[in-house]
């Protein structure tokens, strides 16, 4: 069924929203691209088993260059969700932080 679905899906990992990671986890980030989506001009990170659109002031930020130079170092990169700036407020945003960590740190 794995490999059905992955076929039907046109090899795309599911997407969520960025409010559904769970808070303060450590997601290994396989890619990261620009796309289109419904929005405008987007960054998508793909991690283990899913992918996530990042904020608009993310992708603002992440040009091509700057995507390159995240994928050329060999080390491996995480998204950590810190969850919304004030959760009591549903427009507030949504928080985030990149880690790169050494290998022998994490005894891989």
């Amino acid at each position: 069924m794995d490999v059905l679905n992955r076929i039907a899906r046109c090899g795309q990992k599911p997407i969520l929203k960025a409010g559904e990671l769970e808070l303060n986890t450590r997601f290994r980030i396989h890619n990261i691209r620009r796309t289109k989506s419904l929005f405008g001009n987007s960054v998508l990170v793909e991690l283990d088993n899913y992918a996530v659109f990042l904020p608009r002031r993310i992708s603002d930020y992440l040009t091509e260059e700057k995507i390159d130079e995240l994928l050329r170092d060999p080390r491996p990169l995480y998204l950590i969700y810190l969850g919304k700036e004030d959760a009591r407020n549903p427009t507030s945003a949504h928080c985030f932080e990149f880690q790169r960590v050494d290998d022998e740190i994490l005894g891989e």
